[in-house]
């Protein structure tokens, strides 16, 4: 069962979810190289003049980097952490324009645009070592009273993320660490429409036991966060 985006209930087959592109959804390609931009063109028609405007805007346009620092952060359940980073540029960048090709919405693929969309990179995330993985974490952005009750309805909270697969899979992998991003558009833009945005971005985590009341002694680290523009 899904819910299409007239909000009405539809089934698909297994087979056919994996066309999510048939669905109304893209996924962003945040390696915007020339050849990336490119691929963004192909099948836009572009019919008139606001199309054309962006698809100029569009040629220009670039990921970029306003604000990141190095620090090892231990994350455990029901605590707290933070981590500061300076954003001279955060106001500049809210009020720039995204530009993004349709997909599933009209017949043909075409340009659209919204406000810019601010990330929060964390890299460097390990597995969950001395507990259960069964951890979810909720993130939030210079939020000043933050507890473990504080809801997702919080105008701070900015998303989630939980681990998926298990430790022995990572280090079959090879994989030194997770690399997870944040959409924290939202309550930046709410904290600079109501006169609360600064200049240094507090992005906060609060990992929470996925498994009722069990306790849960796990604890994670993130080592690097970078804030980007898309």
């Amino acid at each position: 069962m899904y819910v299409n985006q007239y909000g009405k209930p539809v089934t698909y087959t297994s087979k056919e979810v994996r066309d999510f592109k048939a669905m109304g959804f893209t996924y962003e390609n945040l390696n915007f190289n020339a050849d990336s931009r490119a691929s963004l063109f192909k099948g836009v028609t572009k019919t008139n003049s606001i199309q054309k405007s962006m698809a100029a805007l569009l040629s220009g346009q670039k990921l970029k980097t306003i604000g990141e620092t190095k620090k090892i952060v231990t994350n455990s359940v029901n605590l707290q952490s933070s981590i500061k980073v300076s954003t001279p540029k955060l106001l500049n960048s809210l009020n720039q324009t995204r530009i993004f090709k349709t997909a599933g919405i009209t017949k043909t693929p075409a340009l659209a645009s919204e406000g810019a969309r601010i990330l929060a990179v964390l890299k460097n995330v390990s597995w969950p070592t001395g507990g259960s993985s069964g951890l979810v974490v909720n993130v939030f952005v210079n939020a000043l009273h933050l507890t473990p009750e504080t809801p997702t309805t919080d105008r701070h909270y900015a998303g989630t993320f939980s681990f998926f697969g298990s430790k022995a899979m990572m280090k079959k992998m090879d994989h030194k660490g997770h690399t997870i991003m944040i959409d924290i558009t939202e309550p930046l833009r709410d904290q600079a429409e109501t006169g609360r945005a600064s200049d240094e971005i507090t992005i906060q985590f609060m990992p929470l036991n996925a498994s009722g009341n069990e306790k849960n002694s796990a604890t994670f680290t993130i080592e690097d966060l970078e804030i980007v523009v898309s």
